[in-house]
This record gives structure tokens, sequence and C-alpha cells, in this order.
């Protein structure tokens, strides 16, 4: 084609790129779709007027008519193993064989654009502006003040038990630690004379460390990052659905939030406490395995071991499910090594005959 860009020399747009690909996979017919991108138009920050019959002009809509590429940006909605994409669109109407032919241009394609341009993340990909870092602060310094104002609540027919000071109900942070003394033993109490009690505890807490946590990932990412998007390698990969999620950015960027395990917070041990670095049922978010650090700046000890704690079971779990699957899929095999496809193409069991199906697939 026509180069779009002429002076001070030729040169051809991504847009044309794709044309041309396209021309060549549908000729002498023509693809006309209308799709949209996995990408959120919010995250798009080059908005244009709009020019085609689609509610705003933003790339996240895609337009192809009679195979050119109008308007939009291709991500893993257009090429990824997404329903109503251009891959899709080519295999409904031009048959698998022409997908399978785009697929492997756009593989080399890519491959190739890597050679030239590379493509890395660095640290400056995951700095947050000092606002962000300031109300992430702030959040976090109120985090234990929340849990153990839930508790207060929960717990307040034990705390009466226990002779409490005049100051309670107005205890400032200097006396925290004896907050601290007194909700632990009021929580031993509850645990004791309750069923299931630390399962109650660890509801009230999850609830309010889930609003902590999805307070201080909302304050903090993508808008809050000081590279923007697309420029940040980072928030480019997740939010066009190459690798990652917005978790991950979070574990790094904000905090790594509750650790869990079988679905519970931190078990306890014997003795009360979760790990011997804590007091027996210590109230506190940061004994049950909630992490308020993040990767960026590193982890306390106590914070490394509730993490390995949560990875181990990712492992275990891991290991456990391959050896049943692998065994389940013997099963199968075994049950069906006899079953065949036959040449008027039902399928039939070649000791008896018996037909299970007339065609394969039942399509």
């Amino acid at each position: 084609p026509q180069p779009a860009i002429l002076k001070p020399k030729p040169l051809w747009t991504g847009k044309q790129l794709i044309n041309t690909l396209l021309y060549m996979i549908t000729r002498p017919h023509t693809l006309t779709l209308s799709s949209g991108a996995k990408l959120k138009p919010d995250a798009w920050p080059y908005s244009t007027q709009p020019q085609f019959e689609i509610e705003s002009g933003d790339e996240t809509n895609i337009i192809f008519r009679q195979s050119i590429l109008c308007c939009g940006i291709l991500d893993k909605a257009q090429f990824g193993a997404s329903k109503y994409g251009l891959v899709h669109a080519v295999a409904q109407v031009f048959g698998a064989d022409r997908a399978g032919i785009l697929l492997s241009f756009f593989s080399r394609l890519f491959t190739l654009y890597l050679r030239y341009h590379g493509f890395s993340v660095a640290v400056e990909d995951l700095l947050l502006f000092n606002q962000a870092e300031s109300i992430r602060q702030a959040i976090l310094d109120t985090v234990d003040v929340a849990a153990f104002q839930a508790l207060t609540d929960h717990l307040s027919p034990f705390l009466k038990q226990l002779n409490l000071p005049d100051s309670w109900e107005s205890m400032h942070i200097v006396e925290k630690n004896l907050q601290i003394q007194y909700l632990a033993k009021a929580t031993k109490r509850f645990c004791e004379s309750v069923n299931d009690g630390d399962s109650k505890i660890d509801s009230i807490m999850k609830r309010v460390l889930q609003q902590k946590t999805s307070d201080i990932i909302s304050s903090c990412i993508t808008d809050n990052l000081i590279k923007p998007f697309p420029k940040n390698s980072m928030t480019l990969m997740v939010l066009g659905g190459a690798k990652g999620s917005l978790v991950n950015i979070a574990q790094i960027s904000c905090l790594l939030g509750q650790q869990e395990l079988e679905g519970h917070r931190v078990p306890r041990m014997p003795n009360g406490a979760t790990i011997p670095w804590f007091i027996p049922f210590d109230p506190r978010p940061t004994a049950g395995g909630y992490i308020t650090s993040r990767f960026l700046t590193g982890l306390q000890p106590h914070e490394y071991i509730f993490h390995c704690m949560a990875g181990r079971e990712g492992l275990i779990d891991t290991a456990v499910k391959t050896a049943t699957s692998g065994y389940l899929q013997r099963c199968l095999v075994k049950g069906l090594e006899s079953v065949s496809v036959a040449y008027d193409g039902t399928v039939r069991d070649t000791v008896s005959g018996n037909i299970y199906q007339f065609l394969y697939g039942e399509d």
C-alpha cells in the first residue's frame, strides 16, 4: 500500500501492516467486523473524535471494513483464544486453515518486532507517585484500629468480664499494647466458650481487611504509577492480556494482603499463637497472616514466613492434583480403549459392535 507518512521519509503504520496481512489471507473476499478490545476505554489515554457508527471514537472499538482496520488496537481479545475476535471471525468466515495461517503470520510478525524493539519491565514501571504512597501509608495506619474496633464490637460481653480500665473506649495509640493484651484475653475466652470461635473471628477480620486491601489497591494502581500506560511495560502486559493480572501489580507495588491456608487465615498452634513471633491469641491482623509490606520494598521476617506457608500449600496442591488427574486420565483411557470411529462415521464398540454415536462429536 501507499505509505501513510510521506515526510521526512516514507513510513507505514501498524494498521497498514495488519491490513496487508489480512488482504493476503482473505482475498479475493473481504472481512467486515466490529468487536471490542480487552482494554477498557478509560485506560486508553489517546482519545479521538468519533468517525464511525460507534458510541465513542476511542481505540478500544475494533472496526474492520473490507479487510481494512479503520479503528482499534489489537490485544488478547482479538488474537487470543477469545470469542468474537479477529481470529474467531477469520475461522468462522474463511475456515480453520486460513485462521491457522493468520496465527502463523502474527507469530512471525511479533517475534520480528521484538528483535527490533526489546520489551522488559524495570523498577521504574512499578513506582508510585509520592501522593499515592502517602495515601497507601495513611490507609495502612488505620488497619489495626479498624480491626480492633470490629473485634471490640463482637467481643464486648467477654471484654466486660475482664474489668477494663475506664479509658478503654477512648484508648489512644500510646496504650496499644494494653489494648492488644485485653483483646487477646477476650479472644481466648471467646474461642474456648464458642463452637468454631476461630472461624467467626476469621470472618470478622477478613471482612474488615478485605475492604482495606481494596482501598489501597484502588488508590494506587493503575493511574498512580509514575510511568503511565501504555509506556509502562507492566501495565501494558497486564491490560493488553499478554501475561499477569492486577493482583501481580498490587503485590509488587501496594501490599501482599491476607495470606490464606485452605481458605482460612493462618491457624493457631496449641498455645494460641500463629508463630512464636506473636503472643497467644494476638488480635493484630499481622498475627493472622495479613501482610502490609510489598515485594518492591521487601517483607518483614514474619511476613516472609506467612507467605512461604501459603506458597507451600500451592506446591503440595499441584503435586497431589498431578497424581489424581493422571490416574483419572488412565481410568478414562482404559474404559474407552475399545471404542472407535467406524468407516461409516459411527462411533462403535469394537468388541460388541454397539453404536454409541451415529456421528462422532454429536454435531
